[in-house]
């Protein structure tokens, strides 16, 4: 993952670059369709939206929403499991 700003709303975001070298067989590449299709059909505030997917001829892009707090599974590996207490907190 690689941070970025886009120009016009002056927001941060997060690009997801995949080397084409990965991208060999046809399960690969259904791997990545079917991550971009989910993308597009989930429309809620708790899950990151999809903003943009492009490619060059060297790799593929997908540009997300931003997620300054990071993810739950880095939070998770630095803090090990949730008791229910802070797991409300994430989750609401």
């Amino acid at each position: 993952m690689h941070l970025g700003k886009e120009i016009l709303t002056d927001n941060y975001v997060a690009i997801k670059c995949i080397d084409r070298i990965y991208m060999k067989n046809d399960y690969s590449k259904m791997k990545i369709l079917q991550e971009v299709l989910i993308l597009k059909t989930l429309i809620h505030v708790n899950i990151i939206r999809l903003l943009e997917v492009f490619e060059n001829s060297k790799k593929y892009f997908i540009v997300m929403e931003y997620a300054s707090d990071g993810d739950l599974l880095t939070y998770m590996k630095e803090h090990g499991t949730l008791d229910e207490e802070r797991g409300k907190k994430i989750f609401r």
